[in-house]
């Protein structure tokens, strides 16, 4: 299978010319630099760095490794309300409620409004969701919020719309 692979060795000074003028670059450039070379892959939110590793190696080897089981998957960073209404398996991980969220606000309610009108297959990652939604899968996360201390341990769940 050909196609782009991602470069590995994203210098800090690389990911802020990115960050700061995404426009001069492919898109793909800017989502994997956006994504797999932030901390805690947080679209842009600070540059991952720390006990000795390359976060952008790290992230090519893994989407090397996925890309036969996501080839021909479109993936959409955009607000959910623009997003085009196609029959297709759908996947959101909105600002967790109650988290630092993105620079923007978020209206959670307005969202879980939204994707329960959605006719097609749903799966939300979140901490808790509307009673109607079932977890589909769970695993408690920790945090590093200084060095060597980590924070108390939340449950990252993926849930699934139950028709």
């Amino acid at each position: 299978m050909g196609g782009w692979i991602p470069d590995t060795g994203v210098s800090e000074e690389q990911y802020r010319a990115i960050r700061n003028d995404p426009e001069r670059y492919p898109p793909e450039i800017v989502a994997f630099v956006g994504f797999g070379c932030s901390w805690g892959g947080k679209w842009f939110g600070g540059y991952a760095r720390g006990n000795g590793g390359d976060y952008s190696a790290m992230t090519c080897r893994t989407l090397m490794r996925q890309r036969d089981q996501i080839y021909g998957t479109r993936f959409y960073h955009a607000d959910y309300r623009y997003l085009p209404q196609i029959d297709a398996v759908w996947y959101f991980d909105p600002p967790y409620a109650g988290t630092t969220g993105y620079q923007s606000t978020f209206d959670s309610i307005a969202f879980w409004q939204y994707v329960n009108g959605i006719k097609s297959p749903v799966f939300v990652s979140e901490y808790k969701a509307p009673p109607q939604w079932k977890i589909v899968w769970e695993k408690t996360t920790y945090t590093k919020l200084q060095q060597g201390k980590l924070s108390r341990g939340r449950i990252e769940r993926l849930f699934a719309k139950v028709s």
